[in-house]
């Protein structure tokens, strides 16, 4: 198929396109997405297979982004036929003239869709055409410097200095300055930078916790999470908005516990192959130790096949590592001594504010799972597993070996946790990780000290090293620079718990227990961390 100018996709040049003028850059790009949109073209007369991969990763991209300009625009139509349809809900509403029975069946009907993701459009464009007062804009307007608002100076309100009723000032009946209730939200969708998706979890949870938050805190929020949406996955976000939600809303929190431990259940069942099925909800805490023992059994797995031989390379997927750790711990507990566990440096790690651990309001985490707890159900898995308070990073305990110590040990994993939350580049759970050096051992000398440290799962690790990036690091954060091959502008990228969870301000902790030591386990396969 031969590709021309006019039919190269956005930004071609002539060097691939064949002939003619072109652009490099990004903005030629998208607008040439664009006008294949509205000319309904597509790709056709292009060979997208001639296409170098910097053309047709900047072509997605621009797709992407089109995409979610055209649902932004889908959510504010989707707003006004809800409201057209909600105005007479008898047979005059818009949605019951037109033959459905709801403004979402109707808007499914028209993009394909299913209902839910029709009533995702309309709740985004419900919540865009929110206002809420512009308190700013109405204090600097229609005030005179040197007069009292209401009255003349030396009389009450709405009175002269001689108690007479003075009659309201025109302007007191013009409309209140108002404001979008989500700035954020509305300019990042404007821009095409937010999908629907992540507009409708990010809103929706704000309404939940409107009667319980300041509007400052909000406000807070809602530029957090925009701001890290445009570089999560739906599934991370999702995580972080339900952590976020949980630290804002800390009485919800032991609601929804509850209504998840009930919930639980686990079923195994024979099909008609004679596959048993096994199939179960589990809650955060029954969870919690199964989840980081099947974890840590396979990351042990991906570690024995990086160092293994190509030729008796274990070629398991991670389902089926799981599926045979399971079996492996049955035979362990029926008594069966000849399967050793490789669970030594295992621990099911507990986080929570040391002074919140007695307060029955406040919240924890488990690392590995999403769902925040109360501090009861933390005290109870401690108390379970006999914990022993003790402060990391002591005199008796050393971290810091420089070069004489290869290895990261267990307890500087522990305290690399506490700032990279898992793998700090893709935020996997910390049972996925190995404690890897910045500056490498050999090559570089680089110290195993805490400072030249960061948890990196076992995929992100071999990423990193094989495409050149590079990993800067402090005590608090972590962030990537991309090699040119990615990035030719070398942008920074955040990681660790500053990019996967919510941050630090929002739980009300200063600065000292932020610094505070950790409770760990002695002998035991639980471990509370005062963070």
């Amino acid at each position: 198929m031969t590709t021309t100018v006019a039919d190269a996709p956005a930004g071609m040049d002539s060097s691939i396109a064949g002939s003619g003028a072109g652009s490099n850059s990004a903005a030629r790009i998208f607008e040439r997405v664009r006008a294949r949109v509205a000319e309904s073209s597509g790709w056709r007369g292009v060979d997208l297979a001639s296409l170098s991969q910097r053309h047709l990763l900047e072509s997605s991209v621009a797709l992407a982004q089109v995409k979610r300009e055209v649902e932004t625009m889908q959510a504010a139509l989707a707003h006004e036929i809800a409201r057209r349809s909600d105005a007479d809900a008898g047979a005059g509403g818009l949605a019951r003239r037109q033959g459905y029975q709801s403004p979402a069946k109707l808007i499914a009907a028209q993009t394909g869709d299913t209902t839910a993701e029709a009533q995702r459009l309309i709740n985004v464009g419900n919540a865009l055409a929110l206002t809420v007062p512009d308190e700013d804009a109405a204090a600097g307007a229609g005030e005179v410097p040197g007069e009292v608002s209401g009255g003349l100076p030396g009389g009450e309100p709405g009175s002269d200095a001689g108690g007479e009723l003075v009659p309201p000032a025109a302007d007191q009946y013009a409309p209140q300055p108002t404001k979008p209730k989500f700035e954020f939200v509305l300019r990042a969708l404007g821009a095409g930078r937010l999908s629907i998706e992540a507009a409708n979890s990010i809103t929706r949870m704000l309404e939940r916790v409107e009667a319980v938050t300041t509007a400052d805190v909000r406000v807070e929020a809602e530029r957090d999470l925009v701001e890290r949406a445009q570089r999560l996955s739906a599934d991370q976000l999702m995580r972080l908005v339900r952590r976020t939600e949980a630290w804002l809303d800390r009485e919800q929190v032991k609601l929804t516990y509850e209504l998840l431990r009930d919930e639980r259940y686990l079923i195994m069942r024979e099909d008609a192959a004679g596959m048993v099925v096994i199939n179960g909800k589990l809650d955060p805490e029954t969870a919690a130790p199964v989840r980081a023992a099947l974890d840590a059994m396979v990351a042990h797995g991906l570690r024995q096949r990086r160092d293994q031989d190509r030729l008796s390379k274990d070629v398991r997927s991670a389902a089926q590592m799981r599926a045979d750790a399971l079996a492996a711990f049955a035979r362990h507990v029926l008594g069966c001594t000849s399967e050793k566990l490789p669970l030594g440096s295992t621990t099911v790690v507990m986080r929570i504010n040391v002074d919140d651990l007695r307060d029955d309001d406040a919240v924890g985490e488990i690392d590995g799972i999403g769902q925040p707890v109360p501090a009861g159900v933390l005290r109870r898995m401690a108390a379970d597993a006999g914990v022993i308070p003790m402060v990391l990073g002591g005199e008796s305990d050393v971290l810091d070996y420089g070069l004489e110590e290869r290895w990261f040990t267990w307890r500087q994993k522990l305290a690399l946790v506490e700032r990279d939350g898992g793998c700090a580049f893709c935020g996997a759970p910390p049972s996925f990780t190995e404690a890897h050096h910045i500056l490498w051992w050999e090559r570089d000398l680089g110290p195993t000290d805490l400072s030249n440290g960061v948890l990196l799962c076992v995929r992100c690790h071999h990423l990193i090293h094989r495409d050149g990036w590079e990993i800067l690091a402090t005590a608090t954060r972590v962030e990537f620079v991309p090699p040119t091959s990615v990035d030719p502008t070398r942008r920074r990228r955040l990681g660790g718990r500053e990019m996967f969870d919510c941050p630090r301000q929002w739980r009300a902790r200063s600065s000292s227990q932020l610094s505070a030591g950790s409770a760990v386990v002695a002998d035991a396969d639980v471990s509370v961390v005062e963070a």
